[in-house]
């Protein structure tokens, strides 16, 4: 995605399968989440981690990908 403009996307166009992405939902909140076709929206959380859950999920509005990291230097 290096050089590409990041857009927020509709929900109803999910991201590539297990790709992180930025996720906001219907009160604007917004998260690191993950889509998986088999189990849909997961979700990081502070308190404990990376969990799949349908209520969040079924609230995702948009996702914009997460941009590409910079080359690390050797």
């Amino acid at each position: 995605m290096q050089g590409q403009t990041q857009v927020w996307r509709p929900s109803t166009e999910p991201p590539t399968e297990n790709r992180d992405v930025i996720a906001i939902v219907s009160d604007g909140t917004f998260f690191m989440a993950r889509y998986s076709n088999l189990s849909g929206w997961g979700f990081y959380f502070l308190d404990n981690g990376f969990q799949f859950d349908n209520t969040t999920g079924r609230d995702v509005r948009y996702w914009m990908p997460l941009a590409d990291l910079p080359p690390i230097p050797a």
